[in-house]
């Protein structure tokens, strides 16, 4: 009875596109580590936009994306940091796995971070050597990103990510940690 069972649907965007998605008027985009200080300020506003979330900040993002040649990307309007998101390539299922990602709106800045993921996405494909290819841009979806990939042609793909809230505060209800309430990626 403490236990609840979700899923989060995978979308994906074949990686066709001929350009990059061009930045709205004052975004940029440039690398960041995760151990840069500005992260635990877009925390705070990000964390805002969930009911419930995995820790995202300097102490256990290092942690989170050591695992991987992860792309962390920052994304800054009018020089102040507003979104950021690492990505990975999977080679083997040749994607391109939108991961952690933070912003501070789920508007403007939202779709400017996805379109800066699918940017790096489209960098690193142009560098991949003879025989190894990506084919599409991944991301799990929760109920606030989906309004932003749908716009940016992404569509659901063959595959859900299934999610398990186990209650283990009982002064908790299950609606404060219903599946739908959180933001998860794929590398959660």
């Amino acid at each position: 009875p403490a236990l609840q069972i979700g899923s989060f649907p995978l979308w994906s965007m074949p990686l066709v596109m001929e350009e990059k998605f061009k930045m709205p008027p004052g975004y940029h985009v440039k690398p960041i580590n995760a151990s840069d200080q500005q992260i635990d300020s877009l925390w705070e506003e990000s964390s805002k936009l969930y009911g419930c979330s995995v820790l995202r900040n300097t102490l256990s993002l290092p942690w989170k994306t050591s695992h991987g040649n992860y792309q962390l990307s920052g994304i800054y309007k009018n020089g102040e940091l507003k979104g950021m998101v690492a990505a990975v390539a999977k080679l083997k299922d040749k994607q391109w796995l939108i991961c952690d990602m933070m912003t501070s709106d789920a508007d403007e800045t939202l779709t400017a971070t996805i379109q800066a993921a699918c940017n790096g996405a489209l960098e690193y494909k142009a560098a991949l050597k003879p025989g190894e290819e990506l084919q599409k841009v991944a991301i799990l979806s929760t109920p606030l990103i989906e309004r932003s990939i749908a716009l940016l042609g992404f569509k659901k793909d063959n595959y859900k990510f299934p999610m398990l809230v186990h209650l283990l505060d009982p002064a908790l209800t299950k609606k404060q940690v219903a599946p739908e309430r959180w933001y998860a990626s794929a590398n959660d």
